[in-house]
């Protein structure tokens, strides 16, 4: 006779947090996995090409001109997901330490000089190129600035409020 054993704890990848509620993929019925597929593949589609309509008419693209552009963006979208290199939004930061409070030095910098010239800062994709271009040219600085301010923070853990 086989032995049981007890039931292991999902990887990290089979469990979706959702507000306070954990859901175990694994225990998922099929017409769940399908209606969040359907919906998630629709919202997916959506924000791939969000403002994409508005942005290229004010360019001056004709209808034609944005279908095509949207199905590329819908096609790179799906790429991505399907080999797995898309990316999700996760509650808490994706980066760690010194790496993350760079990148927000680096996002506060960027809108602080878009600020002073009066122009709005970027978001999204280009924000997230924007930082790491910044962080290219002028990491050694950002990374001082990044240590201070972690030092400053282990100080006040020390203390007993």
């Amino acid at each position: 006779m086989a032995k049981k054993t007890a039931p292991q704890e999902p990887a990290s990848t089979d469990v979706i947090k959702w507000g306070e509620q954990t859901i175990h993929v694994v225990d998922l019925p099929q017409a769940a996995i399908h209606y969040l597929l359907q919906y998630g593949a629709n919202k997916s589609r959506q924000d791939a090409v969000a403002g994409m309509k508005k942005e290229l008419t004010a360019e001056g693209k004709t209808e034609d001109e944005i279908a095509q552009a949207m199905e590329v963006e819908f096609a790179d979208r799906l790429a991505r997901i399907m080999d797995g290199t898309i990316s999700t939004r996760v509650v808490g930061p994706r980066k760690l330490g010194i790496e993350k409070v760079m990148a927000d030095i680096a996002r506060e910098r960027i809108t602080a000089s878009c600020a002073a010239r009066k122009t709005k800062a970027p978001t999204g994709k280009t924000m997230t190129e924007l930082v790491e271009r910044y962080l290219s040219l002028k990491g050694d600085s950002v990374r001082e600035e990044a240590q201070r301010r972690l030092d400053s923070l282990a100080d006040i853990e020390d203390m007993d409020f």
